[in-house]
């Protein structure tokens, strides 16, 4: 459905095109089972109908997402094309290639995983980016927030000021969710990978892929535990151990501390992260 409206919105043609192929991505991975925090207050019995129709809702209210939706199956590709031979330095090392006579070869092993697809309110990234100074159309409703958002982004999302603020909001909010959640899930850190869909609003945390076992920690997570963890995330410690120094990092507040993940969980390699998106005088959860 995301996919099909982002056909219709009327914004430059590459955001357009960026938002479609990243709704598409979504739309694929989550075919196969995707459950909502509305199904689980269809089905629950009396003693949980306060949980997922009321706490529930009111975290995500707080938190500022839209939706948190639950996938226990979620593909993951996991693809070798070679190996390393040398030292650690940089320069020392050189990559030797699987190769098949003239072609190359790339061992890949899929697996299905378990995940959580969080999206943020389309009116209340909207407030942030006018909050930083962006000049985004007046949007009260989800869609047309999202529109002009869209349509702020500018003919070209890699040069466009709006989209790496959105960019930066979406991955800021996504490690510090990773962060919390590995003590709720019950799964090391470093077990927990992200993919970000800035275009869309979206990221997608899933728990690595172990042999074909899924530990199950997410889904009971979600069921149980996903209120506390939401609250947390807005409402614990925001600062730093290594402030003021790493506050004042002109580059982000963002450090191993605070905010980094290890480099196998994040794909953007620990950049366009910073605390002061989400805590600082017109933060997301500030404002």
């Amino acid at each position: 459905v995301q996919e099909k409206q982002v056909k219709e919105v009327d914004c430059p043609p590459l955001v357009r095109e960026r938002a479609r192929t990243e709704a598409g991505q979504i739309a694929l991975a989550t075919s196969e089972a995707r459950l909502t925090i509305g199904d689980l207050a269809s089905r629950a019995p009396p003693s949980l109908s306060a949980r997922y129709g009321t706490e529930y809702p009111a975290a995500l209210a707080i938190a500022k997402f839209e939706r948190v939706d639950m996938i226990d199956r979620f593909p993951i590709l996991t693809g070798h094309y070679g190996w390393t031979r040398g030292g650690q330095e940089p320069g020392q090392s050189r990559l030797s290639v699987f190769k098949d006579k003239s072609s190359f070869v790339v061992h890949g092993d899929l697996g299905a995983t378990e995940a959580l697809l969080f999206r943020l309110s389309p009116p209340a990234v909207r407030d942030w980016l006018r909050a930083r100074g962006h000049s985004i159309a007046e949007a009260g409703e989800s869609r047309t927030a999202y529109e002009a958002i869209l349509d702020a982004m500018g003919p070209d999302p890699d040069l466009s000021p709006v989209a790496q603020d959105v960019t930066m909001l979406v991955h800021s909010i996504s490690h510090r969710v990773v962060r919390h959640a590995a003590f709720y899930a019950g799964i090391d850190r470093n077990a927990l990978s992200e993919l970000i869909f800035p275009t869309t609003l979206c990221f997608i945390m899933y728990a690595v892929p172990r042999g074909g076992f899924v530990l199950g920690g997410l889904q009971a997570m979600f069921e149980n535990d996903l209120h506390d963890l939401l609250e947390r995330v807005v409402h614990d410690e925001s600062r730093c151990a290594l402030d003021p120094g790493c506050a004042a990092n002109p580059k982000g507040a963002a450090c191993a501390v605070c905010l980094h993940l290890g480099e196998p969980s994040c794909r953007m390699y620990n950049t366009a992260l910073d605390r002061r998106a989400m805590f600082g005088q017109n933060g997301y959860f500030r404002i």
